[in-house]
């Protein structure tokens, strides 16, 4: 008479256990799944958070850059002590890696020809200026192009990247930045094609200051140098005196200056034209 009714009580038991079991399995099971999403969740925001960091961390090093070539362009007038100083800077945001085949090669456009001239070339520690220049070695790869169509040209033979940047200020084309730096180590090709975008937009955004870098001095030269002799005007001269004056009576050495004339050159305008008188004083 007791087997029956404890049997019962011990498979009620026994199904109210199970059940419980069940629940907490699936209750565990829940959990490690919700667990795991959440795992992956907050990995994939790490790996976005490191990925932010790194753009944000490029982004001020573009503004430090364009903050030192601005600082550049207050501070000095001498043409080529400018490019210097700004080649270097672009130099540093272009090839992170800084190879020995690295290179940033400044072309500017011939005002009465329009054809493209090798100003200057950085590669390595060293900027090269156009009389140093072997115009034979320099790559012109896209140069022409990005003159003739106003626009970045990127190539790739996958272990240099080359870019022609065109360089404009107040809406004209003055030249041409070329830029060659060696691929980054391989990586996903999404990276790699994410890097070459944001590479492109941080050069892009660059050549901007350095078109006003190369801008600036040629004005300032235009501004004291005659157009016609290409000698420095007479404002020029006086503004510059003091300063010599000053350098010679600090280090007690002589100073001179040496004035000169052309004779009759009134009459040269007046029997052969103003044009020919021009021609003349060029020559002289």
């Amino acid at each position: 008479r007791i087997f029956p009714p404890v049997l019962s009580a011990f498979a009620s038991l026994s199904a109210l256990y199970a059940l419980c079991l069940l629940i907490l399995v699936f209750y565990i099971t829940a959990t490690g799944k919700s667990l795991k999403n959440k795992i992956h969740i907050l990995e994939k925001n790490h790996e976005e958070t490191i990925t932010q960091n790194k753009y944000l961390q490029r982004q001020v090093d573009l503004l430090s850059a364009i903050r030192e070539a601005s600082l550049v362009l207050t501070q000095d007038v001498d043409f080529q002590t400018i490019i210097k100083k700004v080649l270097d800077i672009a130099y540093q945001l272009a090839c992170p890696i800084c190879s020995l085949h690295d290179e940033l090669t400044l072309f500017l456009k011939d005002e009465v020809s329009g054809k493209l001239t090798p100003l200057a070339q950085k590669k390595g520690a060293q900027v090269v200026f156009e009389e140093e220049l072997d115009a034979q070695t320099i790559d012109r790869r896209n140069v022409d192009e990005a003159l003739e169509y106003s626009r970045v040209f990127f190539a790739s033979d996958g272990e240099m990247y080359n870019w022609a940047f065109p360089l404009i200020a107040d809406r004209e084309i003055i030249g041409v930045l070329k830029v060659k730096t060696l691929a980054p180590p391989s990586e996903d090709k999404n990276n790699i094609e994410q890097r070459i975008k944001e590479l492109q937009e941080y050069l892009t955004s660059f050549s901007n200051i350095l078109a006003l870098a190369v801008k600036t001095p040629m004005l300032y030269n235009k501004a004291i140098t005659d157009g016609l002799t290409h000698l420095f005007t007479k404002r020029h001269l006086m503004n510059e005196l003091p300063f010599y004056f000053e350098i010679a009576s600090r280090y007690n050495e002589p100073l001179s200056l040496v004035m000169f004339d052309i004779d009759h050159f009134k009459n040269v305008n007046d029997t052969y034209g103003h044009p020919t008188g021009d021609a003349v004083l060029k020559e002289m």
